[in-house]
């Protein structure tokens, strides 16, 4: 969390203020340093229809750890001869974010060193709708979106200057939480299969757009709408394993992939962008399990200039 590795936010003369000026204080530090776009971009972690969950470390001053998990819902449903068809998407993800900071104040304001050890929460569920247009070997797909997402914080500090952090800092920047509406739309491009030697290939690209209108807040830090912006890039890979289990072929599966950040989010979160390289198996299981159609087990690592992860999981489609 770049942004609240920044801290000390308020390094101001204590003497001659009342409680209520300094909070004032970091609140318009809080949104000077748009608070509200850090906490859209944390948002938006609970809704990726395109990339899997995700465990990443970023490489920040306060050890930022964050944990994604997400079960995205797709299907297309054929409308009209020639190719049109409907496609129907459900994202429901958590996200968790951890990080310590040493000293709220940096050393700048001795004898009120305070340790603070802090963690946001998200659950989020989306849905979304749009037409599929085949247009030659690429079908296009403008996308709408909506849903809701609760966040909270929950912080702990330590130190000489604990009981002072708190009374600062308490119901604005840490310990509070806060319900979004979420909405906005997106542009789907999806080559049709290729296959190279046996393996098919489908390349995916995908734009999307939010905005978060809050529904109810602790402050009126928390009480910004936002909007932001990323960028998918995926590409998957499967061929034939040779084996067989229940009679059914079992499949390898690979996965290219890369996020990208379009706005200030990506620095407020500490990273901009990153890819992730996957591997699996899919077994085609409907004969032995009617109630699904295929079911996968695999993994994959995460890598970008600020941030490293990994990922693994088990996937099932209906």
């Amino acid at each position: 969390m770049s942004l609240l590795a920044t801290l000390p936010w308020l390094v101001v003369p204590l003497a001659g203020q009342t409680l209520d000026d300094l909070r004032e204080s970091v609140r318009a530090a809080a949104r000077s340093s748009h608070y509200a776009a850090f906490l859209a971009g944390f948002l938006g972690l609970t809704g990726e229809a395109e990339l899997s969950s995700a465990r990443l470390q970023v490489d920040d001053d306060v050890g930022t750890e964050i944990g994604i998990v997400t079960y995205p819902l797709q299907r297309e449903v054929p409308l009209a001869e020639g190719g049109l068809r409907l496609r129907l998407e459900g994202d429901f993800g958590y996200a968790k974010a951890r990080f310590t900071i040493d000293d709220a104040y940096a050393g700048q304001l001795p004898g009120l060193e305070t340790r603070v050890k802090s963690r946001f929460e998200a659950l989020g569920g989306f849905l979304g709708a749009g037409l599929v247009v085949p247009l030659g070997p690429v079908s296009v797909t403008p996308l709408l979106a909506a849903g809701i997402a609760h966040v909270e914080n929950e912080t702990y500090y330590q130190g000489p200057g604990a009981g002072v952090t708190a009374a600062l800092f308490d119901g604005i920047v840490f310990n509070w939480d806060s319900t979004y509406a979420v909405y906005g739309g997106g542009l789907r491009l999806q080559h049709c299969d290729l296959d190279w030697g046996g393996v098919r290939v489908r390349p995916v690209l995908r734009y999307d757009l939010r905005r978060t209108d809050p529904l109810s807040a602790d402050d009126p830090i928390q009480d910004d709408a936002t909007t932001y912006q990323w960028l998918v890039a995926r590409c998957d890979f499967d061929g034939d394993t040779g084996w067989q289990v229940g009679g059914r072929s079992v499949r390898w599966t690979g996965e290219l992939g890369y996020k990208r950040f379009l706005d200030e989010v990506g620095e407020l979160l500490g990273f901009d962008d990153y890819f992730e390289f996957g591997l699996g198996l899919r077994w085609n299981c409907g004969a032995v399990l009617p109630v699904l159609g295929e079911c996968g087990l695999g993994g994959s690592v995460i890598v970008g200039e600020d941030v490293r992860g990994w990922t693994f999981g088990m996937s099932a489609s209906f």
